[in-house]
């Protein structure tokens, strides 16, 4: 019997994150920085998971600040957002022009600079 697309597609989501929580986070930090972000959007939650705020921070609001695809961004914001614990602003409110992400960006960059310092 054949799965249903959503299971084949958790399955492939969870190997591939298996996959990525075996590369260390300084190569996963250099794969998004290159454009390289992976099938099922696990690359991010990996490294929200396993990097610090330091490490990461500045690198995912700098993504943030490109034309990536709308899916990319919103995953991207969603780890950026878990490693601030913040709850303030949602996923959406930093990936869709539709809900003032330019004014909420400005809000995220604020928080970064309180939590780990100025860009560098």
């Amino acid at each position: 019997m054949k799965k249903h697309w959503r299971d084949e597609w958790d399955d492939h989501a969870e190997h591939d994150r298996q996959a990525m929580d075996l590369i260390p986070v300084d190569h996963l930090l250099d794969y998004i920085c290159s454009g390289q972000f992976g099938n099922y959007y696990v690359i991010w939650y990996s490294i929200a998971e396993r990097a610090t705020l330091e490490q990461a921070g500045w690198i995912l609001f700098d993504i943030l600040n490109t034309n990536i695809d709308y899916l990319y961004r919103y995953h991207c914001a969603a780890a950026l957002l878990w490693m601030l614990k913040s709850t303030e602003i949602t996923p959406v409110q930093l990936s869709s022009l539709h809900h003032n992400m330019v004014e909420n960006l400005k809000v995220v960059r604020a928080a970064l600079e309180k939590a780990i310092g100025m860009h560098p």
